[in-house]
């Protein structure tokens, strides 16, 4: 997993690596002994990270591509607007859910052709992968909850009217959508270039979101956004460490509840 590292971030001593506390995991491996606090550990560029405002900008682009591609019988935008229209997402991560099930679609539909070799969203497939392979909640944990997804997927489909229909399968929509809602993440923005006043952008940071979680006050990193150029950037708390260790956050101060347990799909050990 490690090979997606430079392909979203910039880090020269981290690692993607099975990890204890369950798939895979983020792992620093210090230069010096130990490390100091507030150490940038990991930097991600905006423009890879997956939020409504880079995935419009990315659809805006599509759009304008395929206007130099007529003879193609489905365009990509035109795939990702019909996603779009027939799930009708009421928030972020429902959004950025959507766009993630275009772009496996596009994926599986994919041929050798110029069209879609040359796309630009052949630099998402790496971590369309990642999602696809994402541990999820098992849906014999709870039948009911895996029923009113399957309704989801059930309305979603009666509402798309698309010939790449049959490549989308509940199994599918299943495991990308518990992989959006338990890889998500709110990134500070902040608000008419100040630094003081800001709101959260709802996102998917690639790398970063192998993070795992430790509760609150165990965790050893936390997660903010450089106000000169909006990259996320990942920072060590003290951590008495020499060796190589994984590095964790907290996703939720609140997690011992079941909507914790729903959306990570673990109870935290």
């Amino acid at each position: 997993m490690s090979h997606i590292i430079p392909t979203y971030a910039v880090c020269t001593s981290c690692s993607v690596e099975p990890s204890p506390l369950g798939g895979y995991g983020l792992f620093y491996t210090p230069t010096n002994a130990p490390p100091s606090s507030d150490l940038e550990l990991l930097r991600i560029p905006s423009q890879s990270v997956l939020n409504l405002g880079n995935l419009l900008k990315a659809l805006n682009e599509l759009k304008s591509r395929d206007r130099h591609f007529p003879q193609i019988d489905v365009h990509e935008s035109k795939t990702i607007i019909g996603i779009l229209q027939a799930l009708s997402p009421i928030s972020e991560t429902t959004v950025i859910f959507a766009y993630i099930l275009a772009f496996k679609v596009l994926i599986l539909a994919g041929d050798k052709s110029q069209y879609f070799q040359s796309s630009p969203l052949r630099k998402f497939d790496d971590y369309i992968e990642v999602l696809s392979t994402t541990q999820v909640l098992d849906p014999a944990v709870s039948p009911e909850f895996t029923q009113s997804i399957r309704e989801e997927y059930e309305h979603f489909t009666s509402e798309w009217d698309s010939s790449e229909k049959h490549l989308l399968t509940f199994e599918i929509f299943y495991q990308l959508l518990q992989a959006v809602r338990s890889r998500v993440l709110e990134i500070p923005r902040g608000i008419d270039g100040s630094s003081e006043d800001f709101t959260t952008d709802v996102s998917l940071v690639p790398v970063l979101d192998f993070a795992n979680h430790r509760s609150s006050g165990s965790h050893n990193a936390v997660f903010d956004v450089d106000r000169q150029t909006n990259d996320v950037v990942l920072r060590l708390l003290q951590v008495d460490e020499s060796s190589k260790f994984e590095v964790t956050i907290c996703y939720d101060v609140e997690d011992k509840t079941d909507d914790f347990f729903f959306t990570y799909g673990f109870n935290p050990q």
